[in-house]
């Protein structure tokens, strides 16, 4: 859902195991809340996109629903606090993994992997291409 001052983008079943941005334009980037639940566990943190990082992991993924089969990794360059790679086995599976850090500098993280249902993937497309539109 794309809100006027910002956008949501929810990978996963939100209230128990997702990852979630909340992004909204900064300068020359897109400045995020990122929320994750795996489970009991969960945690938040900010961070940052360089213009054109949600666009590309949003080329991937719609590329690894096209084949069904690869990964779709989620590259950060200015804050490296997420690290995600969406999985396809080539028989309809998808996995979300990965971890979040608060502060990528020390050893605080939440690791998560959960299944991702495939029609999720074009909702996620969309919603990384809309927060990139901001």
């Amino acid at each position: 859902m794309q809100r006027p001052n910002g956008g949501s983008i929810v990978i996963g079943k939100h209230g128990w195991r997702h990852v979630s941005f909340h992004v909204f334009p900064s300068e020359d980037k897109l400045a995020a809340k990122v929320n994750v639940s795996n489970g009991h566990w969960s945690g938040m943190c900010d961070t940052a996109f360089l213009r054109g990082e949600l666009h590309q992991f949003a080329q991937d993924i719609e590329k690894l629903h096209a084949d069904t089969k690869g990964q779709a990794v989620l590259a950060q360059r200015l804050t490296p606090n997420i690290d995600m790679t969406v999985t396809g086995d080539g028989k309809g599976h998808y996995t979300a993994a990965g971890s979040v850090r608060d502060d990528f500098a020390h050893s605080n993280y939440i690791a998560f992997d959960f299944a991702l249902d495939p029609n999720e993937l074009p909702i996620i497309v969309e919603a990384l291409r809309a927060a990139e539109r901001l």
